[in-house]
This record gives structure tokens, sequence and C-alpha cells, in this order.
């Protein structure tokens, strides 16, 4: 063979090898690949907008996830609670389906934060709020994905995976949620939109691994959800669920609770709690709630903690308590005599350092002492960057 038609033999084979390759890589985005080491502390926030969803994913690399975000009437909490965080690029937001309870402020999110895509799931709907967010979409020239396949993603040493709907499910908006899973180091979250239990069986059939640390608890603990072959799949250590104080539906339904309550997982609530933070470093969990932290034992077995987590109750001169007992939550780890140690003179305000919330003294959600801090004032406290707590601050 002469040298012309090596060299020609050569540059078929350089081709081939390159049109190999650029296949590969095309496909890789929705093909789930190797666990990656976690690399620092992740925080997913269940950000407190009553009666509906709305979950901020902060990863240590800088990256922010968005899902879901909440009613038209929690445009200001949310974006001021995404600024109190330091959010100011979402790289990936996600519109679960389109009920205004999940995409409410997504217009607004969109246009006053720099968002690079968007996935929703297939299909229109008939509603302002839908037709908004569309037109948002475009005027900020953001990238609009609706997957009709299994779709993931990697975001610095977070994975992703959408599962989306394989079905119409006959126009009902619920089923038709994107189903999200995200590892970090050893530890999954899932979250599950408003999908019914027939949805949950066609998933399950799917023989996708569900198995999950924390679970953020389908159409805010419905009957019609969280069926026990579901949630024996994921097998939560934490449930937390997103639900309105005092709504019109009577949520959580008590047999979910029931149900959750058998796993052996810790409930956590909204309306009981407010804001809720789950941090994890890839391997243990955390779980911040109105000043309180608790430590989740997890592959240790079921923890014997409380399955239904409630904030703690200020106690009453009646009760036996005193008022400078009342200033500390029950779970706190500080004493009366060790919070009046540190208590800075004539502060009128407390904020807790890692949610920029600030109290007032007499809350039953104050934070921990180490993660106080004092103000003089309102607007010192405002100045600074923190928020009133909606419960104790008019």
């Amino acid at each position: 063979m002469n040298f012309l038609n090596k060299f020609k033999v050569f540059i078929v084979f350089l081709i081939s090898f390159l049109i190999t390759s650029c296949s590969v890589n095309a496909s890789d985005e929705n093909v789930q690949s190797t666990a990656i080491p976690a690399n620092g502390t992740l925080e997913v926030h269940y950000i407190d907008v009553g009666q509906a969803d709305c979950s901020l994913i902060k990863l240590p690399d800088g990256y922010n996830v968005l899902i879901d975000s909440g009613n038209r009437g929690d445009n200001e909490y949310i974006t001021e609670y995404l600024k109190n965080q330091g959010v100011s690029h979402i790289d990936v937001a996600i519109g679960t389906h389109h009920h205004e309870d999940h995409i409410g402020s997504m217009r607004n999110i969109l246009a006053n934060f720099d968002v690079d895509k968007i996935l929703l799931p297939e299909g229109d709907f008939d509603s302002m709020v839908y037709t908004n967010m569309l037109y948002a979409i475009e005027e900020n020239e953001v990238e609009e994905i609706r997957p009709t396949d299994d779709y993931s993603f990697t975001l610095g040493s977070a994975q992703f995976l959408v599962i989306p709907p394989k079905s119409d499910y006959n126009g009902d908006p619920n089923n038709i949620s994107l189903v999200c899973k995200m590892d970090y180091g050893s530890r999954s979250f899932l979250f599950t939109g408003d999908i019914e239990q027939e949805r949950e069986s066609d998933i399950l059939s799917g023989g996708y691994d569900l198995n999950s640390d924390v679970l953020k608890v389908a159409h805010h603990g419905s009957r019609t959800s969280s069926s026990e072959e579901f949630l024996r799949a994921v097998s939560p250590e934490v449930a937390v669920i997103q639900v309105g104080e005092g709504n019109d539906y009577g949520l959580p339904n008590d047999e979910t609770l029931e149900k959750l309550s058998d796993l052996g997982a810790k409930v956590y609530r909204n309306d009981y709690l407010g804001d809720i933070v789950v941090r994890t470093d890839g391997e243990t969990i955390e779980v911040d709630y109105g000043g309180n932290n608790d430590i989740i034992e997890v592959d240790g077995g079921q923890d014997n903690g409380t399955s239904n987590i409630k904030k703690t109750e200020t106690p009453t001169p009646e009760s036996g308590g005193t008022e400078s007992d009342a200033d500390i939550p029950e779970n706190s780890g500080v004493s009366s005599q060790e919070s009046s140690d540190t208590n800075v003179s004539g502060a009128c305000y407390i904020g807790n350092k890692n949610t920029k919330v600030f109290h007032s003294p007499s809350c039953g959600s104050l934070p921990n002492d180490e993660n106080r801090v004092y103000f003089e004032s309102r607007e010192e406290a405002e100045e600074s960057g923190f928020r009133g707590h909606k419960n104790c601050v008019e």
C-alpha cells in the first residue's frame, strides 16, 4: 500500500472516530453517570409559601436550582428569600406542573433573576399564570426544555434525574408532574410535585431506584398520593410536607402521616415550622427549622425522635415556664443562664445568621445561641439584610 492510500485510510479512521465520539457525548446528557464525590455542604430550602411548593437547592459549587415557585401572591416573599440567600443566578428552574401553586411566581422569578433554563412538562394549560410564564420565558431568553424521556444533568458535584410522564393521564395536571431525584455524595433527595398514586405506580413499574434520604411528599400530603408501595420504595429518613396552615383541604391527610410514621420517617411541615433547610455534606444530614437543628441518623436504624416535628411552643407562667425560659427553644441545647449571659443589653430583635430572619425576644422559634445576632431596632435588622419572622414580627 503506497503512502497516499495509507493516508486515506488514516483520514477515514479519524473521521469515524470523531463521529463516534460526538455521538456518545451528545447522548450523555440523558444518561446518569457514575457517582461524583461531594464537594462541601449542599442546602435544600423548603420555603414556606403556604399551600404551595417552592424549593431552592444551593450547591457549594455556586450553582442554584429552583423547583416550583409558589402562588402569585408569594412573589415578594420568594424574591426576598432568594436574595437574602445570595442568589442572583439560577442555573435550572423546574416547574413541576402547570397549577398556580407551583408556577405562580415563575414569571417574576424569570424577570428578576438570571435564569439559564427552565424544565416544564409537555402540554399547555388554560390560565393567565401559565401564559404569562411563557411570555416571560421568551422575553428573558430562557432556554425552555420539555423532556419526554428521562433527562439527566450534572451541576458541580450533584447529579439530577428528571422523570417526565409517559402518558397524558387524561389531562390531569397533577399526574404529569416532573419528578426529580438529586444525588449528592451518598445522599439522595426526591421531589415529587403533585403526582397521584396512578403515576406513582407507573414510576415503580419503570424500575427506577427511588430510594432517597429526603422526600418532598407529593401533593401536600394528600390521601390520593403516597401509596404504601411508593413510600417503601423511597424509604425516606426525612419527609418534608409543603402545606399551608389551616388550609381548606385538611392537608396533610392523617392516613399519609400514619404511613410515614410507620416507615419511621421524621416529618417536617411548613405549616408548623416555617422555612425548613436540609443540609448535607454527602454523608451527614441536618435539618434546620425555627432556630432548631436536628441531626438525622442515616443507615443506622430508624430515628427514635418524634415523627411529626412541631415548632417549640413558648412556655407561659401558668405552665411553670419563666420569661427567660420562653426565650429558648426546647431543643436549642442552651440553658436559661447561658442565654442570659450571651444576650446583648438593649437588643430589641434577635436574628438568625443562617436564615437571615429576625425575631422578637419572646418568639418561640429563636435560633440557637451560636447562630444569633442582635439588633437594637427593626430598621437595623432590615438594613443588615434580615427579614422579620412572620409569626412574631408584625
